[in-house]
């Protein structure tokens, strides 16, 4: 059965399937070190304004809205993460560096899932903010990361 909110849904697979297809088609080639750091900018943007919303209670009309940012807070982020990695990691690594990203990520997403259990029992929806509050370092160490990321792979 049809949900009110399958076209956000939709949508935000859209993104995930065809984003491999369209980023090379839409933005320069990861040799650039701006590119990453704008996908991963992008991405941490838009996590901040869905979570630093989510976490002032919206009314049902905004989530639509709101739920469709996680095109940019999981898509994007996700790619910019690949084009980082493909920009970092020398070809000849790449799948190990993808492994090696694959085993931080699903860490760090378990540790996260069980902090914000007992934030949102302690808090409610203002634990939507300690997340909005994650993305925006996340969205600092892009900033930072701007001058690190200088020189290709070899």
């Amino acid at each position: 059965m049809a949900g009110p909110l399958d076209g956000v849904r939709i949508l935000d697979c859209t993104t995930v399937v065809l984003g491999p297809w369209a980023a090379p088609r839409t933005v320069p080639a990861p040799k650039t070190t701006s590119t990453p750091n704008l996908v991963l900018g992008a991405g941490a943007f838009g996590a901040v304004v869905r979570w630093g919303v989510m976490s002032l209670n919206p009314p049902l009309l905004l989530l639509p809205a709101l739920q469709s940012l996680h095109a940019l807070s999981f898509g994007a982020t996700h790619l910019g993460s690949m084009q980082l990695l493909a920009h970092l990691a020398p070809a000849r690594q790449f799948a190990t560096a993808q492994g090696d990203f694959a085993t931080v990520l699903a860490l760090v997403m378990a540790g996260g899932m069980a902090l914000s259990g007992v934030l949102y029992a302690d808090l409610g929806d203002r634990a939507y903010a300690a997340m909005a509050l994650a993305a925006a370092l996340g969205g600092v160490f892009v900033l930072l990361a701007r001058g690190w990321i200088s020189q290709p792979a070899r």
